[in-house]
């Protein structure tokens, strides 16, 4: 890896985003967090992260499809892979809707920390 990669976390659970944004700096990323939709997309242009891992329930008037349909729609961000993760079985329904906005890859909760961490590498290095 040549320098370290930047992934935003976008997740309004704290316990959830910690455990990311630690896994990611001991896997050797710079990480930050998001704890609001609109946090998230202002920091995701400004800082053009290399990936940005969204949740898909926001308890926010935005949720993640909202979210990723703004990050398709700016030129800093429409390009950016997106790992969307979602914790509830009723959103599933949602992944074909995710994957038509322009999600890169879709994970869910709870899922095991190797998974994710794979997931993140393969998405750094363009496979999904």
């Amino acid at each position: 890896m040549f320098g370290k990669r930047l992934v935003l976390i976008v997740d309004d659970d704290a316990s959830i985003g910690k455990l990311v944004h630690d896994m990611l700096i001991l896997e050797g990323y710079e990480a930050l967090n998001a704890d609001t939709p609109e946090d998230g997309l202002k920091i995701a242009f400004d800082k053009r992260p290399s990936l940005i891992i969204l949740d898909h329930n926001l308890n926010s008037a935005m949720d993640g499809l909202d979210v990723l349909a703004k990050l398709r729609q700016n030129n800093a961000t429409k390009m950016t892979p997106v790992l969307m993760l979602t914790g509830s079985a009723k959103t599933m329904n949602n992944v074909e809707k995710a994957f038509d906005l322009g999600v890169t890859a879709y994970l869910t909760k709870p899922f095991e920390i190797d998974r994710l961490t794979k997931k993140v590498a393969s998405l750094l290095e363009g496979k999904s």
